[in-house]
């Protein structure tokens, strides 16, 4: 039910990252289009400017994947965060399955201890991000790589071990928490029960929502 509710979400917010993505891209793309024109008014048609436009076209992926990447951190935070501290107590997904995240006491969450319970949510990655960091660091002050790669490797290997245990301890732990649950001491408990035919339909109409709206995105990306 948990993870038919973060489809659910994971929806709403690609359709918000795809739009923010479309802002970005139009708006790198004019630049990049204002440049070509430059230059060939310029009369920097040869390699020179081939170049320059090359390097510019570069920055420019770079920058929207940087841009994106930021993006997608503070709206997925900013999302959980906000929702499961309100006074809904749950984001949209939960809503519509009659779930609710509370604290040890049956209460509203705070915000520090909704964002807390995100940020857990990472842990699964955690070992993969610190080794993309040092594999950086190393290829950018030239020091040797291939101890940092072998580690990269090993971290990518355990990353679904990880998120198993992450994860999925949601569904046999006692009290139904998974890792970043225990984290920010917080509980998901059903707010009500669902009709099984409603419920049935939410799950499909769940899973056909998150596949249209990612194929659509898909499609008219770039």
């Amino acid at each position: 039910m948990r993870f038919v509710a973060y489809l659910v979400d994971a929806s709403i917010l690609a359709v918000a990252v795809g739009i923010v993505d479309y802002v970005v891209a139009l708006a790198i793309g004019k630049s990049l289009v204002e440049l070509l024109i430059s230059l060939i008014n310029a009369g920097m048609t040869g390699e020179g400017g081939a170049l320059l436009y090359l390097a510019a076209l570069l920055a420019g992926i770079m920058l929207r994947t940087v841009v994106m990447w930021i993006v997608i951190l503070v709206f997925g935070w900013m999302y959980f965060a906000l929702f499961e501290a309100s006074s809904w107590m749950a984001t949209p997904g939960k809503i519509l399955f009659g779930l609710v995240v509370v604290d040890a006491r049956g209460d509203r969450i705070s915000f520090w201890n909704a964002s807390l319970r995100h940020a857990g949510k990472f842990c699964a990655f955690a070992p993969m991000i610190v080794s993309i960091l040092l594999l950086s660091f190393d290829a950018a002050t030239g020091r040797e790589v291939t101890s940092t790669l072998l580690l990269l490797a090993l971290s990518i290997l355990l990353t679904p071990v990880l998120s198993i245990i992450v994860y999925g301890m949601a569904g046999w732990t006692a009290r139904k928490q998974a890792l970043y649950d225990r984290f920010a001491d917080c509980y998901v408990i059903r707010a009500k029960e669902l009709n099984p035919g409603v419920f049935m339909a939410s799950v499909f109409g769940a899973i056909i929502i998150y596949l249209v709206v990612h194929f659509l995105l898909r499609s008219s990306s770039g």
